[in-house]
């Protein structure tokens, strides 16, 4: 009888955990609304960019599994705009698009999209490839190119001066990785072991100083701010904000592994992913939650597992490559066993963000 009570006051608890979690899933959820946008009928559709006029680009099959570029409306129209390749596609304010796609050889060459002048092919730095990163609003856009003896280099395009070789404050090799509207640059300068570059394209290239542990700084907003992870000293990891003439400013400590390249918008949120690795990890992935999760860091409510705020179904999970200066989120929901990638789109619901933070 005994063994009885004690089997039925376990299952209560239980009962009163699960319910308990419901709950906080639930008031999790209500700081976004999540929009599923259409696709072109195939299984794999997926948003990398989005701006602040409602408008996101990315990629989607057709019925037929040939992968298309797509331009999505705020009222979730989709525009197809032709034969893409899987890549990292960039949208600014005036609706323009930078990526990178095949040439006539099978070449990785980077475009510019617009809606006057369709897709313009930016060329190379006198090598075989080229790869866009990075755009601005005036339609500037910055990434890496071949050179003629096949160094990787940083490179800015626009459409006075065609591309241009931003070179190697260091190194042999360099990046761009994104520029803001004043012409900043922020990137990589010699990759092993990797040091935050900045150009300014009325002055000349800096490099910070070497670092330790060091991931991101891959996007920069019109403050000139730019985000990654930092190891100290006294041997802890930070996300830091960091400007080109100031220290880093730690936001908050890391213990797992940065997984994406940080994005970080006007309104100074950071949109990252980790890599949480635990001894459990591989019943965990498979039951309880993602290999990868995915945060906001906001200046006024902090840290946010978006997860807890997604409606996903079980076995569902999300990933996020952008963010704009509104808090939105553009990114893709994965089906269990990947048998769906469907692009979503993530709005802060605004009576939710006002209410202070739960302490």
């Amino acid at each position: 009888m005994r063994k009885r009570y004690i089997l039925l006051a376990l299952g209560c608890v239980g009962i009163t955990v699960a319910a308990l979690m419901m709950a906080m899933r639930r008031e999790h959820q209500d700081l976004y609304r999540m929009t599923i946008l259409p696709s072109l009928g195939g299984k794999v559709t997926t948003l990398t960019g989005l701006n602040n006029q409602g408008q996101a680009v990315g990629y989607s099959e057709a019925a037929d599994g040939s992968c298309h570029l797509c331009l999505w409306d705020r009222e979730g129209r989709v525009q197809d705009l032709g034969p893409a390749i899987r890549s990292l596609f960039r949208l600014n304010d005036a609706g323009q698009i930078a990526g990178t796609t095949l040439d006539a050889h099978g070449n990785e060459v980077a475009f510019l999209w617009d809606g006057a002048r369709g897709t313009r092919m930016l060329g190379t730095l006198g090598g075989a490839e080229s790869v866009a990163l990075g755009l601005n609003n005036g339609g500037q856009v910055v990434g890496w190119s071949r050179t003629a003896a096949g160094l990787k280099h940083a490179f800015v395009w626009d459409e006075t001066t065609g591309m241009r070789d931003l070179g190697t404050p260091e190194g042999d090799g360099s990046e761009a990785r994104a520029i803001n509207d004043n012409g900043q640059i922020v990137g990589v300068s010699d990759q092993e072991p990797g040091r935050p570059a900045w150009w300014a394209l009325t002055g000349p290239a800096s490099v910070g100083r070497q670092l330790r542990g060091f991931f991101g700084f891959s996007d920069i907003n019109t403050q000139g701010c730019t985000a990654g992870r930092l190891s100290f000293r006294d041997g802890r990891d930070f996300m830091v904000l960091w400007w080109p003439d100031g220290a880093p400013k730690k936001l908050f400590p890391v213990d797992q592994e940065i997984q994406r390249w940080p994005a970080i918008s006007d309104a100074n949120q950071i949109l990252f992913a980790e890599r949480h690795r635990r001894w459990l990890e591989p019943i965990r992935r498979k039951i309880l939650s993602p290999e990868s999760e995915y945060y906001v860091w906001d200046p006024n409510r902090g840290r946010i597992g978006l997860n807890r705020h997604v409606p996903t179904k079980r076995g569902e999970r999300v990933e996020f490559f952008d963010l704009n200066d509104r808090g939105c989120l553009a990114g893709h929901l994965l089906g269990p066993g990947l048998s769906y990638v469907s692009g979503v789109l993530l709005e802060p619901i605004p009576e939710r963000w006002r209410k202070p933070r739960a302490r």
